[in-house]
């Protein structure tokens, strides 16, 4: 028989147990995540280190004009432009990146074109 010191004993090793087993875990999904992260960093530099792979709708000092804001985001870096009276932000996704990478209306600013079949 255990003593009510050896039953906490034994309760306090199985919790510790449990807690590496999650950390463990958490490890391996940091790595995968830090693989994810890297597969994005390349796909955005795709988008924006090479000039005819520059969204459409980013103007020349990397903001999008695709999207409009009333109203200023806090942390992000923004413009105003006052247009028909009304003040309108833009987005300096060139700064915000993964801003751009969930955009559903990413239009490459050249479009290249298929292959040709000769005869």
């Amino acid at each position: 028989m255990f003593t009510k010191n050896e039953n906490e004993i034994k309760s306090l090793i199985e919790k510790i147990i449990n807690q590496e087993k999650i950390f463990n875990n958490m490890k391996a999904d940091i790595e995968r995540l830090k693989i994810l992260m890297t597969e994005i960093d390349i796909g955005l530099g795709y988008r924006f280190d090479f000039k005819e792979n520059t969204c459409i709708f980013m103007d020349e000092e990397g903001y999008c004009k695709g999207f409009v804001y009333l109203n200023p985001i806090q942390g992000l870096y923004m413009k105003s432009v006052i247009e028909y009276d009304r003040i309108k932000y833009y987005i300096n996704v060139n700064r915000h990146r993964y801003v751009c990478l969930a955009c559903p209306y990413y239009t490459p600013r050249y479009k290249v074109s298929s292959p040709q079949k000769t005869s």
